[in-house]
């Protein structure tokens, strides 16, 4: 599959704002939450008068779609599961780390014929977003965690992966206990 060019910015941060909802990895995939980050982001974008489209789930977490044209630009709500496993029972929101990412994709003929400047776009929404979490109560921005269990910027596509992870294939990684994990 061919690289696709993105804009994007991403910040990771624990809270004790959210809660993993029983089943609604159902809607996504196992291990992978965010829905009830999404909804809340939804309701204080709206509330900081910026128009959102929708909120669906993806196969990584929970997409919250700003808006579609002249391009898509969308936050997608994530978490990092760290060391658990499918079937076990559910973390505490205060045990995840939680992450948004800011992304900006132009369709292929766009991109062909004279391309928007996404740049400004997925600033300016990245810095409004980061504002409203990092200023609710509760909320402390953390590193990016070196856990490879759900992550949101892993599971997007293999070749975006990569790209998002900054990372190579097969590089290993080693979470807070030491454990190693390699991403392919």
């Amino acid at each position: 599959m061919p690289d696709i060019p993105l804009e994007k910015d991403q910040f990771w941060f624990r809270s004790t704002l959210f809660e993993i909802e029983v089943g609604e990895d159902k809607e996504t995939n196992p291990l992978c939450y965010g829905r009830q980050l999404a909804n809340w982001l939804v309701s204080a974008l709206r509330s900081d008068g910026i128009t959102v489209e929708g909120i669906f789930p993806e196969d990584w977490g929970w997409c919250v779609m700003v808006r579609k044209t002249p391009f898509s630009l969308w936050v997608g709500c994530g978490s990092v599961c760290g060391d658990q496993q499918a079937g076990e029972q559910l973390p505490r929101g205060t045990d995840v780390v939680w992450t948004c990412i800011v992304v900006a994709e132009v369709a292929l003929l766009k991109r062909l014929f004279r391309a928007p400047d996404t740049a400004p776009k997925v600033a300016k929404l990245f810095m409004r977003v980061k504002h409203l979490v990092t200023s609710s109560p509760g909320t402390t921005l953390v590193e990016e965690p070196l856990i490879i269990g759900c992550p949101l910027w892993v599971e997007i596509s293999p070749s975006i992966s990569m790209q998002i992870a900054n990372i190579a294939p097969s590089t290993p990684r080693a979470n807070a206990k030491g454990t190693i994990y390699s991403v392919s």
